[in-house]
């Protein structure tokens, strides 16, 4: 038995704790309303004690390289989170940023085990609300339990079926058939979609080619525009290391545009055309007319440098997903400084990887602002362009670093 495996059997523990806690971190529908703060800081809690272990056998070690790492997301943590604004309170959410800062010292064998266990995880879930959605397409109904959320400020109700959730007003028929876009058990299915994208963003090699099938046919049929970007722009970078990629990607886009020619005229409405109207503002069809005059009147009667606070939408009864939420509650020093962030944690990375990464942060930022200061986010930033630098292990190493350029890793 050779070291590697001595190593990876220490490592299972605080591997897969961490790969649970970024499930967490991506809002389950199970963990909305009361129960969030239980799930949280439950699981995180479990989390630290096996990184306690993994400090104690030298596993985890801040070096002079992510020192600047842990400075600065150290200063985001205080500046997102400290209550420093009219309408900031501490939240248990700022434990995500905690845990990142232990994550920065983790060895890179560690993050590797964890992003794999993570996309197994997300496969299962995929693969599961395949089946359902395939037993449904065949016209077979499946019983289901009602769940309400309970979050505060308004309840959704989600109908659980075997293996998979669904949001209500998600589901649609097509051709006397009631199906449902995926989510499978996150909050909606643009969700499911950002965080399938994180899995597929990762170097291939994490996953074999028949999983990410099935996390991509799931992630598609989320009908989730998010999704769809950040895929194309994938698609895209991959078209620079293989021709038969180009090819089947050509083949896909012809199945899919005969597929919508076919679609009912109301499915497409509802679900692409009203999304990309010219008679309304992307943004604001995907807001409350309540919102954006909100937005509006805070925007011009005041400065908005360091915003009102991360409670601002809560306390104005107010919402939204993009990055005009982000500007109200952190202001333009909050956009700043998490751009100071990101060029901090790629710095010295191979450049087509950094502007993978950042696609994928920029999508994000403006798509689903609410969601980077979630450890999810903070972690796929981090590990993506880490994932494609890192190839096969040596056998003769004694120990790895996640800030080691030149490190190789075996996908097995």
């Amino acid at each position: 038995m050779n070291w590697l495996d001595i190593n990876r059997k220490t490592y299972k523990p605080v591997a897969w704790s961490l790969a649970v806690v970024l499930l967490i971190s991506c809002s389950p529908f199970f963990s909305m309303g009361g129960n969030a703060a239980y799930l949280i800081l439950g699981s995180t809690g479990i989390y630290f004690l096996f990184f306690a272990n993994c400090l104690a056998r030298r596993q985890a070690r801040l070096s002079n390289r992510n020192l600047n790492y842990f400075i600065i997301s150290f200063m985001l943590l205080l500046y997102l989170f400290f209550p420093i604004r009219q309408y900031d309170r501490i939240v248990v959410a700022a434990v995500w940023l905690l845990v990142f800062l232990t994550v920065l010292m983790l060895d890179t064998v560690i993050l590797l085990m964890a992003a794999r266990y993570f996309a197994d995880i997300i496969f299962v879930i995929a693969l599961l609300a395949l089946l359902v959605f395939a037993v449904k397409l065949i016209g077979v109904d499946l019983p289901f339990y009602p769940y309400e959320t309970g979050a505060t400020g308004s309840k959704s109700l989600f109908f659980i079926y075997p293996g998979t959730a669904v949001l209500q007003g998600q589901e649609y028929t097509v051709f006397g058939r009631s199906l449902f876009r995926v989510s499978g058990i996150f909050s909606e299915p643009g969700h499911f979609g950002m965080i399938s994208a994180i899995v597929l963003f990762m170097n291939p090699e994490i996953l074999s080619k028949r999983k990410r099938t099935v996390i991509t046919i799931a992630a598609l049929l989320t009908l989730s525009m998010g999704f769809y970007v950040l895929f194309a722009g994938l698609c895209m970078y991959r078209f620079r290391f293989s021709q038969k990629q180009v090819v089947g990607v050509v083949v896909l886009a012809l199945v899919g545009f005969i597929a919508i020619s076919a679609m009912p005229a109301d499915f497409m409405d509802r679900f692409f055309l009203n999304k990309m109207s010219s008679n309304q503002d992307v943004l604001d069809a995907r807001t409350s007319a309540e919102f954006s005059r909100f937005y509006d009147h805070y925007t011009r009667y005041d400065i908005n440098l360091f915003g009102g606070g991360r409670t601002i939408t809560e306390n104005f009864e107010v919402t939204s997903s993009d990055y005009r939420s982000f500007l109200l509650k952190y202001g333009w020093v909050g956009i700043a400084l998490y751009l100071v962030w990101f060029f901090v944690m790629t710095y010295g990375r191979k450049k087509q990887f950094v502007l993978l990464s950042f696609f994928f942060f920029a999508v994000v930022f403006v798509h689903r602002s609410w969601l980077v200061d979630y450890l999810i986010f903070l972690f796929a930033v981090y590990f993506i362009p880490i994932s494609y630098e890192l190839a096969i292990l040596p056998k003769n190493s004694t120990r790895t670093d996640p800030q080691d350029e030149h490190l190789q890793w075996s996908p097995g």
